[in-house]
């Protein structure tokens, strides 16, 4: 058997924020971790010139992909704010409210 499951306004919002909050800052960390593994030539010998280009290539495909990560989580944080305020505006519609 399932559990019955409850989501509000407030667990959307918190969910967007963890992700710039705890997630992004890591991914950030990551995005500029890779910029310690940078090698100058002739690190790799004369021969290792091919090496050295695709090291090079690699960092920067990393590079990238970890800030795209990053955007990706701002952009989630932003999209969940909205759902949650439409949520909420559900919420408080959905309320019974008495008048007196």
């Amino acid at each position: 058997m399932g559990r019955d499951i409850h989501v509000t306004s407030k667990a959307i919002s918190k969910a967007g924020s963890r992700l710039t909050n705890d997630v992004k800052p890591k991914v950030t960390k990551a995005r500029n971790e890779v910029d310690k593994t940078n090698v100058d030539p002739p690190a790799f010998g004369l021969i290792g010139m091919g090496i050295w280009a695709g090291h090079n290539e690699m960092q920067n495909y990393t590079r990238n992909y970890l800030q795209a990560a990053a955007d990706a989580l701002d952009r989630m944080d932003a999209q969940l704010q909205e759902v949650a305020k439409a949520w909420k505006n559900a919420e408080d519609k959905s309320t019974t409210k008495v008048q007196g």
